[in-house]
């Protein structure tokens, strides 16, 4: 027995239970390819906040929880970080966090297909066409394994030929849940592959060449040419294409090349800071700072806004 679990007198789990569930909901969400995700019961939000990190494919998260103070205390887990401002999802994101009980029912959230109710819910009737698998989740220390886990998971599937009845949803009402956070999360469409490898040879070529033009010229250090090989080894290229002919007909899209067709010529710095007018700079730097002032923050938060399904 490990000092930690000799102070807690007990076994201690590793990693923690709690991380031990959510792991085996993140993953049914992915081998599921569940695209609305509901979590029932959601307190302060560290299940959504794992589902948006490791579940890409997830389009829409909302945690529903009773107490109304502890979701106005943990908003912020429906705002994004800095880096994903940087480095934009590839599909759209909205999270949302309401104030309700799962005791009543709401329309609103009819059309998920993953729901969630970590220490919420324990029994399911098959009423109402579901089938249900049990599994253990934090199971004990080596030689215990007869004894199960900790905690069990029950996983239900709605059966494709069960529908709901039409009395059933009679009893389900609308809007029944208070909308406490909502936030929808910056995202850019994945590029085609020629689209993004030409971006990337423009960004390495032109990365390049400014700075063989900040060089002393004196020193004689600065190069007119790159050599394709360079470019085509490059990490960020060989990510994406490893194809040389692909690469080639990219480059030339863009760039012209030596005689030999071994090499990019650089694109000259044909500007004379002499020319450039600071007046101008000044004034479009100005406007830019304006422009970024008055643009809404897509992270603000509007508590009457009730159209989220709608």
């Amino acid at each position: 027995m490990s000092n930690e679990e000799e102070a807690l007198k007990g076994p201690v789990f590793n990693p923690p239970v709690y991380i031990q569930r959510y792991d085996a909901v993140k993953r049914l969400i992915n081998e599921s390819g569940s695209k609305r995700v509901l979590d029932i019961g959601c307190s302060e939000g560290k299940l959504l906040t794992a589902i948006r990190i490791h579940c890409s494919k997830v389009e829409m998260i909302v945690g529903i929880d009773i107490d109304k103070e502890i979701l106005r205390e943990n908003r912020f887990r429906t705002k994004p970080l800095m880096a994903e401002y940087l480095k934009k999802r590839d599909t759209p994101l909205k999270m949302a966090l309401f104030q309700g009980s799962v005791a009543t029912p709401d329309t609103r959230f009819s059309n998920c297909d993953f729901i969630s109710c970590i220490e919420v819910c324990n029994i399911c009737s098959e009423t109402y066409g579901y089938a249900v698998e049990f599994s253990f989740i934090g199971y004990g220390p080596e030689g215990t394994e007869n004894l199960g886990g900790c905690t069990q998971m029950a996983v239900f599937k709605k059966l494709p030929s069960i529908e709901i009845s039409e009395s059933l949803l009679e009893t389900v009402q609308y809007g029944s849940y208070e909308l406490v956070a909502e936030t929808n999360f910056p995202y850019e469409a994945p590029k085609a592959l020629g689209e993004r490898l030409e971006d990337e040879i423009a960004y390495l070529v032109n990365t390049y060449a400014l700075r063989s033009f900040q060089r002393d010229d004196e020193q004689e250090l600065q190069r007119e040419e790159i050599p394709l090989d360079y470019v085509a080894n490059a990490p960020r290229i060989k990510c994406i294409c490893k194809d040389l002919k692909l690469i080639r007909e990219a480059v030339v899209k863009q760039f012209e090349l030596t005689e030999d067709e071994s090499s990019i010529i650089l694109p000259q710095n044909e500007e004379n800071d002499d020319d450039i007018d600071e007046n101008a700079i000044d004034s479009d730097w100005e406007t830019t700072a304006l422009k970024q002032h008055q643009t809404t923050d897509c992270c603000d938060l509007d508590d009457d806004k009730e159209d989220f399904w709608d």
